[in-house]
């Protein structure tokens, strides 16, 4: 179970827009299962991709392993990552907030091999 970053281009030069963060989940070589939001403040949406290599490889900005999850943990993991709450109309919340409430949430979740972390740490 992966936190990853893509960058989203500039505003304008010298300006870079915050970069995009997803979930990304590793099911088999080069494939995996991306958990992330989409569109805009006022209407996100949650978008779920299965067994497919990780989108906008050339714009991918890093990644943070946070654990692992067993076969049989997976349908209880993709349940957490769909009951995460979406804020809507506030501009300055975006998908690095969805992300690190997801992650709080699967720490809290008793998964065997999610990392335990809190929020004020996954800050520092």
């Amino acid at each position: 179970v992966e936190s990853v970053q893509f960058w989203r281009g500039e505003e304008e030069p010298g300006r870079p827009y915050p970069l995009h963060w997803a979930i990304y989940v590793e099911t088999g070589l080069g494939i995996g299962n991306t958990y992330q939001i989409i569109k805009n403040s006022d209407n996100y949406t949650l978008n779920v991709r299965h067994n497919q290599p990780l989108e906008n490889r050339k714009d991918w900005r890093g990644s943070f392993i946070v654990g692992t999850v067993t076969w049989v943990e997976f349908s209880e993991m993709e349940r957490i990552l769909a009951t995460v709450d979406i804020t809507y109309d506030v501009p300055s919340w975006n998908s690095h907030d969805r992300v690190m409430s997801a992650l709080v949430s699967l720490s809290g979740s008793g998964l065997s091999g999610i990392i335990v972390m809190s929020q004020s740490r996954l800050h520092d």
